[in-house]
């Protein structure tokens, strides 16, 4: 590796630690968010400023060289990080939905004063139960449905 490589890696490397301390002060960043992005950027300073390391640990995985390894360690990190990701969003979405019934549910009930919060909830969940796939069941097919002449 050059050593105008080195410098730029290792430059690059405390840039990103100082922007990642940075915001993590500044609570523009979850503190579990920033350990995974402030360990990366301490790994690539580490492997800048030795990059022997690679090289052993390399030839000790029977990986050919030292850089397939490096692409090979990110590639497997970031896709760890985006499966993480997309379990927060998909935790996120489902608190949402419920979120956003709850206060349905709450608004119907403060204007009418008589609707118990239960069959409110049991009326959400006809509704849904109305829907077949994404498409939303007529009423006069809701009908036949109920009525036991139209068959799915």
């Amino acid at each position: 590796m050059s050593t105008e490589l080195r410098i730029l890696l290792i430059i690059s490397s405390v840039v990103m630690i100082a922007a990642v301390v940075l915001k993590i002060r500044k609570s523009k960043f979850q503190i579990h968010d920033g350990i995974f992005w402030f360990l990366l950027s301490l790994l690539f300073l580490v492997l800048s400023i030795f990059p022997e390391i690679a090289g052993r640990v390399s030839s000790l995985l029977g990986i050919e060289s030292p850089a397939n390894l490096v692409f090979l360690c990110i590639l497997t990190l970031l896709l760890l990080k985006n499966f993480v990701l997309s379990l927060k969003v998909s935790l996120l979405e489902y608190n949402l939905m419920k979120l956003t019934q709850r206060v349905a549910v709450e608004q119907v009930y403060d204007k009418t004063g008589e609707r118990t919060a239960e069959r409110i909830t049991e009326q959400i969940e006809e509704q849904a139960g109305e829907q077949i796939g994404s498409k939303p069941v007529s009423g006069q097919r809701m009908s036949k449905l109920k009525e036991g002449k139209y068959r799915r």
